[in-house]
């Protein structure tokens, strides 16, 4: 194995492409360590298969932003009852 591969360039890449590509938004690798939520998450899994790549891409969103994904027609989640 190369010595000189860089595996978290290479994963940000990966998986800001594929952000950007399957949601039809800019994403961008943020330099700050990663905050505890303070609102609910929604973990889901999105599978890779490519020509030279396979696997899967795993996110962990917050919950107003992944409804936006779900619903994209509705302009606002509905609170639960």
């Amino acid at each position: 194995m190369d010595s000189n591969f860089d595996t978290a360039r290479c994963v940000n890449q990966t998986v800001t492409s594929v952000f950007e590509k399957m949601v039809g938004l800019p994403a961008l690798v943020s330099a700050e360590p990663a905050r505890r939520p303070d609102v609910e998450r929604v973990t889901g899994s999105i599978g890779v298969a490519g020509e030279f790549v396979t696997g899967a891409v795993y996110l962990h969103l917050p919950e107003p932003l992944a409804g936006c994904w779900a619903y994209p027609a509705r302009p606002q989640r509905m609170a639960p009852p």
